[in-house]
């Protein structure tokens, strides 16, 4: 397969256009240890002394003529563009060719050569048609593309003389102006190329400019709809005024006498939230009050209407039943008359006992949690993983008296995967919280707060079994009676089984 591809890329891309994948691709250390690898060597100098063009140069002559060192010469340069084929991997031919249209941007960021390389390997023959029409786009752009590189310049015999300085300076301007050359037409070409694009773009243009035209409209229209909705403002605030001026602090004795006890509930039981019609009326008369005792007004007609406005509230007020107040909680049954119903977050238990080295014993956690009382129910909440068969472990559970229920991990967008029965065990506790008088929610989850608070205000009492380190302190306080799972209720891997 690996000669396969290094035949292909060898059709596809050419010995200039190879120059560049190689200087987009490497730099000087991994030239360096490319070389090496490659048994390229130079009399009298080190490699690391070489200069990276000279070495650029070496090494695509090389990948033409050297069929066993083609391969890790290709090797090198995937492993330099690894995130680019990547990407390109995940793309589809329409997403890649927009990439490859864009010459000017691929120019001035230095990534024509990482592009070339990426759409030889690339095994799509839409993809690898894409190559020739960006190198034929490049060179009609500028004839002299490849000018400056090694490949296409006659190779200067050093001397080997190292302690000759004035001629190596002179190499080196002479190298430094080649790059510089390289750079130059680079630059010239990727203006060409938006030069080009910007002359084809006059509908974008005037798409845009309308576009523009719309959003000002736009704009326009809902300030002046703000406008209207401050005057609108301003108008309800001058009628509240104006409501207000006509109070005469005249109280209707039973709207009050409403508000105030459901403001001050007895201590044995606290009230009920207040009817929402009861709290807004009476906070209206208040301020009234209030207005009035400030300004007392003296008009004895503005009197007598504020008693006509307040007779129609009363009698609005009549049609609103009483504030109800919860059930008080019967005495908690105790013995074989009360009836208990079980409910296991197993996978929660499993976390908490790993901490341990160990696992529950569900059957005495069972018989614990019954207490020579009745079982009504118990349910264990099974999350499953693909990749663990736990039938074993659901038929024991059923073996004792369990029923299971089970879900599978569910997969997320990003990768992850997630698996819980927060909802499903609440679902279960309210639908039979009104047949049970006392539910067992065997959990240590800081989720299952509110569900305890609202199972007790129905009336069963609530008891959490949990690992004391692995439980949510609300959920201790929120619970009559917290259970903490010891050492009784754990099997060891030394022990057996129940």
């Amino acid at each position: 397969m690996s000669d396969a591809l290094h035949a292909r890329v060898r059709e596809l891309v050419d010995p200039p256009m190879m120059v560049w994948v190689l200087e987009d691709s490497l730099d000087h250390r991994s030239l360096v240890e490319l070389c090496r690898s490659c048994a390229i060597t130079y009399q009298g100098a080190r490699i690391q002394s070489i200069p990276s063009r000279r070495l650029i140069s070496d090494l695509s002559d090389l990948f033409y003529k050297d069929d066993a060192n083609a391969p890790a010469i290709l090797k090198a340069l995937k492993s330099g563009n690894q995130g680019l084929l990547e990407q390109f991997r995940d793309l589809t031919a329409v997403q890649i060719g927009s990439i490859v249209s864009d010459e000017a941007r691929l120019l001035a960021e230095d990534r024509v050569g990482n592009v070339v390389l990426a759409l030889a390997v690339d095994p799509r023959p839409e993809v690898r048609d894409m190559l020739k029409v960006l190198v034929d786009h490049l060179r009609a752009m500028s004839q002299d593309l490849h000018a400056g590189t090694a490949s296409s310049e006659p190779r200067v015999q050093e001397t080997g003389n190292r302690s000759d300085e004035p001629q190596r300076s002179t190499r080196k301007r002479t190298e430094s102006a080649d790059v510089l050359t390289r750079r130059l037409n680079r630059l010239e070409v990727a203006n060409a190329a938006l030069e080009r694009k910007l002359a084809h773009r006059p509908d974008e243009c005037q798409a845009l400019t309308a576009a523009v035209k719309a959003l000002k409209s736009e704009n326009a229209a809902l300030q002046a709809t703000n406008s209207q909705l401050m005057q609108e403002k301003l108008a309800l605030q001058e009628s509240l005024q104006a409501a207000q001026h006509h109070n005469d602090g005249y109280l209707l004795p039973r709207l009050i006498r409403k508000y105030q006890q459901s403001e001050q509930p007895d201590a044995a039981h606290q009230a009920s939230p207040p009817h929402p019609l009861v709290c807004a009326l009476a906070q209206a008369v208040l301020d009234l009050k209030s207005y009035v005792e400030a300004s007392a007004v003296q008009n004895a007609q503005e009197r007598e209407e504020l008693r006509q406005a307040l007779q129609g509230i009363s009698t609005q007020l009549a049609a609103v039943p009483e504030p109800t107040r919860p059930k008080p909680r019967s005495a908690r049954q105790t013995g074989a008359s009360a009836r208990v119903g079980l409910f296991v977050d197993v996978q929660n238990m499993f976390y908490g006992a790993k901490e341990f080295n160990a696992r529950v014993d569900f059957d005495k956690l069972l018989k614990r949690a019954l207490a020579n009382r009745r079982l009504v129910k118990a349910i264990a909440y099974v999350v499953e993983s693909p990749e663990v068969d736990q039938s074993g472990f659901i038929a024991m559970l059923q073996q004792k008296n369990y029923e299971v229920k089970r879900k599978g991990l569910r997969s997320r967008s990003n990768g992850s995967a997630k698996g819980d029965w927060d909802m499903g065990i609440a679902i279960d506790v309210m639908t039979m919280a009104d047949k049970l008088d006392v539910v067992a929610l065997v959990t240590g989850d800081g989720d299952f707060v509110s569900l305890v608070k609202l199972v007790k205000t129905i009336g069963p009492y609530v008891e959490v079994f949990s690992f004391p380190h692995n439980t949510a302190r609300d959920l201790v306080l929120a619970a009559d009676e917290h259970c903490p799972i010891d050492e009784d209720l754990l099997l060891r891997p030394d022990q057996n089984g129940p």
